[in-house]
């Protein structure tokens, strides 16, 4: 999924479970076309976070965490085609 400046990815992205739950419940993490950038949004009991984190290639935990989703036979096949994508060609600083 592609966002744009008019993508609804708490409304109909949720609704139509690319984004989320439902409309208003949104649950999906995202990285950016070229590995450089997370973002999460999740509904909690009380409120709704949303992450962004720049350069997530820099951090050993989330490469660790890449790694571990990619070799787990419960994360979908295309999920983990895309992470072992970012995982060879994000270099390390």
């Amino acid at each position: 999924m592609t966002l744009t400046g008019h993508s609804d990815i708490a409304g109909a992205g949720a609704e139509a479970r690319v984004t989320g739950r439902g409309a208003g419940h949104i649950d999906f993490a995202m990285l950016s076309l070229d590995g450089t950038v997370v973002v999460r949004g999740v509904e909690g009991e009380e409120w709704t976070d949303c992450v962004l984190l720049k350069d997530p290639h820099r951090l050993p935990s989330m490469r660790e965490l890449g790694a571990r989703m990619a070799a787990s036979p419960e994360t979908p096949q295309e999920t983990r085609e895309a992470l072992e994508r970012w995982l060879r060609h994000t270099a390390v600083d």
